[in-house]
């Protein structure tokens, strides 16, 4: 299908860190990766300096069904989202 590549997807996100004109294809983009990982890995590579798109990462995150992914994922949002950060530690022990 025509669905983005996971470096089209970092690609955009790099640009739209620098560039806000950016930010809503790149959002778009990330939404649109298969597989539920790379997808959270996009988002959360967003989430980092777009700040409305950090709930739906969350919830991304939360959704993932690998206990290692989601806690994974959960941690690299606490960068950004101190409020995931009790949220994978949480996750990763049971």
């Amino acid at each position: 299908g025509n669905w983005p590549s996971p470096s089209r997807a970092s690609a955009l996100a790099d640009l739209a860190k620098f560039m806000t004109e950016a930010r809503p294809e790149a959002l778009e983009a990330a939404r649109q990766i298969q597989g539920d990982y790379r997808r959270t890995s996009a988002l959360a590579k967003l989430a980092e300096f777009m700040p409305e798109a950090r709930p739906e990462v969350l919830e991304a995150a939360r959704q993932l069904k690998e206990v290692g992914q989601r806690a994974g994922a959960l941690a690299a949002l606490a960068k950004s989202m101190p409020e995931a950060g009790g949220e994978a530690l949480k996750e990763s022990l049971g």
